[in-house]
């Protein structure tokens, strides 16, 4: 998003509230923000109001995961996935 937004913007407050808008939503300046993601940061200010987890965004994860292993599933982090087996 970053390289993007410095390339047609050249207004630095406004880059700065993009570089912080992204660090905010992403937790990565705007420079490591996929552009698909920051789209959707900046649009979510004027499409439906601001909508940030609270928490912030990783809080989605845990809870999810936290509800899989309460249903009875088991998570492995940081492993490598060679199947996916569902019942």
């Amino acid at each position: 998003m970053g390289d993007v937004a410095r390339r047609y913007i050249k207004d630095p407050l406004l880059l700065r509230f993009i570089d912080i808008k992204c660090y905010c939503w992403a937790v990565v300046p705007a420079n490591m923000t996929p552009i698909i993601n920051a789209g959707m940061v900046l649009s979510d200010r004027h499409y439906g109001g601001v909508n940030f987890p609270e928490h912030g965004v990783g809080k989605i994860a845990q809870t999810l995961a936290e509800g899989l292993e309460k249903a009875g599933s088991q998570i492995q982090y940081q492993a490598r996935v060679k199947r996916i087996l569902t019942e």
